[in-house]
């Protein structure tokens, strides 16, 4: 994937790149979050669905997006 200079540039400096998604299947939109860097961290490469609510985030990482 080619990225432009004043995108690429942020995301090289940044310590961590989350990646926020609205996914459309059959008549449904689905939200799904997948970080795409995080520095000296151990973590999940996939997309995993993800809920905004009154308690906050909660990302279901046990479920496939879709």
């Amino acid at each position: 994937m080619e990225l432009l200079e004043d995108i690429a540039i942020p995301i090289y400096l940044a310590d961590m790149v989350i990646l926020l998604s609205m996914i459309y299947n059959q008549n449904f939109y689905q939200k799904a979050i997948s970080i795409v860097k995080m520095r000296f961290s151990s973590h999940s490469t996939g997309m995993h669905p993800f809920d905004i609510g009154n308690n906050g985030i909660n990302i279901f990482q046990d479920q496939p997006v879709f």
